[in-house]
């Protein structure tokens, strides 16, 4: 099972009570992209998902961005450059703005969702890293989406 706290990112192992940290050294801070995802910093790591990789996606509220570790253990940053805001959409994700990003999914063709909560609106990023607003939308103070119905893919 995976969970968080404000500065972690642990696994728990449901058979043993072991918890182990995947991501956060405990220190709130933004650093560590390109290293060993227990010796970055985080601040408020909220969403968790996990790619048929896995590779886990999660979001780093207080820092504006989406964040992922790879199965080696390294950390990096998916989505957002840090700064509060809104901008970027039909670029590179690494390089547009979100504002507070809670929870986060990943399809079937590998695609993530991020509810980008202040901004109310659901971001896509596709698998060659690009964003764009998706068709679904958040409610503000909610995490909670609707969309259209529309054909799967």
């Amino acid at each position: 099972m995976m969970s968080k706290t404000q500065t972690a990112a642990t696994e728990s192992d449901d058979l043993t009570a072991d918890i182990t940290t995947v991501a956060g050294t405990g220190d709130v801070g933004a650093q560590g992209d390109d290293g060993p995802a227990v010796a970055a910093q985080l601040d408020r790591p909220y969403g968790l998902a996990m790619d048929s990789t896995g590779t886990l996606y999660f979001s780093d509220y207080n820092n504006h961005r989406v964040r992922r570790v790879t199965t080696d253990g390294r950390i990096r940053t998916v989505a957002g450059t840090g700064t509060a805001g809104f901008g970027g959409d039909q670029g590179p994700a690494h390089s547009a703005q979100s504002d507070g990003p809670r929870e986060v999914a990943v399809d079937r063709a590998g695609n993530l969702y991020i509810a980008d909560s202040e901004n109310h609106r659901i971001r896509k990023v596709t698998t060659d890293g690009q964003i764009a607003q998706s068709p679904a939308r958040a409610l503000p103070g909610s995490a909670v989406t609707t969309a259209p119905p529309s054909p799967p893919s």
